[in-house]
């Protein structure tokens, strides 16, 4: 978390507890769904404390994971048992990542009528490009249409390497060899350093 975040008196950061989690987590594979459905619980009932717990005039919540935040809120609005104003985060899609780690196709189904329902509950929307703030527009309807704000490297990240031998080292990490590279040096794709120095 950025250091100004953390430094500011007006953001409440709240993080949900993990102790129940590890427990069940031990749980044997033949047991996963039971493991799932138990967690999603756990978080229902943490959330449910939390937001009623003390008042927040905005609640601010990153998608993905959507699972079961979402829900909660949605909740929440609907009783009427919080006045907070929501704001999703949208990095991405939870459903999309479900599709890409080849989930079955109708729990990924599931997943985006999950998201495309409960998304509606959120006050603001914020995205991080125009594209998927049309995405957001068109595919799922949300409204009001939501404020991009780009990503932004913080100060530790650098654009590039400074010399020829980091760019070298990044590569050679990243296994870019050159295959037909002889026994006198080492060579990735981009650079060729000398093992003799």
């Amino acid at each position: 978390m950025p250091q100004a975040v953390a430094d500011n008196k007006r953001i409440r950061t709240r993080y949900l507890s993990t102790s129940f989690l590890k427990v069940i987590q031990k749980m044997p594979k033949q047991l996963y769904l039971l493991y799932a459905i138990l967690r999603i619980i756990f978080q229902v009932i943490q959330l449910i404390y939390v937001f009623l717990s003390e008042h927040y005039d905005y609640i601010l919540v990153q998608n993905p994971p959507c699972v079961p935040i979402l829900f909660v809120l949605s909740l929440l609005k609907a009783t009427r048992l919080s006045k907070s104003e929501i704001i999703i985060d949208w990095h991405n899609y939870g459903y999309s990542i479900l599709r890409v780690n080849h989930v079955n196709k109708f729990l990924v189904a599931l997943a985006k009528l999950y998201e495309l329902l409960f998304s509606k509950c959120a006050d603001y929307h914020l995205c991080v490009s125009r594209a998927m703030q049309t995405d957001l527009q068109y595919k799922f309807g949300v409204k009001p249409l939501p404020h991009v704000l780009y990503d932004k490297a913080t100060r530790k990240f650098r654009t590039t390497p400074l010399s020829i031998q980091e760019i070298h080292d990044v590569l050679t990490r990243a296994k870019l060899l050159d295959s037909s590279s002889d026994g006198d040096t080492t060579t990735t794709l981009l650079t060729k350093v000398s093992r003799d120095g």
